[in-house]
């Protein structure tokens, strides 16, 4: 078999990815060891090891500042209109 004959090489497929960062890394090694998360960071780490929900922040962090924006203003129109639907007394 000649290594270089383009149809002897099976087409590439990429392995399962990390679904919240949408990539096609694989998330085992060859003996089906998980891989660890890349390190961002000492401080990054500790919140994690915290227990910190980073997916959260990471899928923040991807939205626009308009996003982002929106986002707070609809999480505001819907407090209001509990409130408002559950008047405290006093």
């Amino acid at each position: 078999m000649d290594p270089l004959d383009q149809d002897q090489i099976p087409p590439f497929e990429p392995r399962a990815g990390r679904a919240d960062r949408g990539d096609a890394f694989s998330t085992e090694f060859w003996d089906g060891t998980p891989v660890p998360p890349p390190s961002s960071g000492p401080h990054w780490d500790a919140a994690a090891a915290m227990g910190l929900d980073m997916g959260l922040l990471e899928a923040s962090i991807r939205m626009t500042p308009a996003e982002r924006a929106d986002r707070l203003q609809a999480m505001l129109d819907f407090i209001a209109t509990v409130r408002e639907a559950n008047p405290q007394p006093g």
